[in-house]
């Protein structure tokens, strides 16, 4: 696996994608699909690493084998 600072500058659009899809539904979390076409990323895989970085970082919960699992940790407020 390539360093942890790969594409760090994705991790904000990451961010700011599940915060906009939670305030737009109703509290559900997107689907790593749903953040790819949020994001404009082509690969299921970079935004499953950008989750867990964000996850080893504190700002995120997700739970091993449920669908639409992510949780925000952080306090941001999202306009819808």
């Amino acid at each position: 696996m390539k360093n942890v600072r790969m594409y760090p500058n994705k991790r904000p659009r990451i961010m700011a994608a599940i915060h906009k899809y939670v305030a737009i539904h109703d509290g559900y979390s997107p689907s790593v699909r749903d953040l790819m076409e949020l994001t404009g990323t082509t690969s299921s895989s970079l935004i499953v690493h950008h989750l867990r970085v964000l996850e080893q970082q504190g700002r995120v919960k997700r739970y091993p084998g449920l669908a639409r699992s992510i949780r925000i940790l952080e306090k941001t407020s999202v306009k819808k």
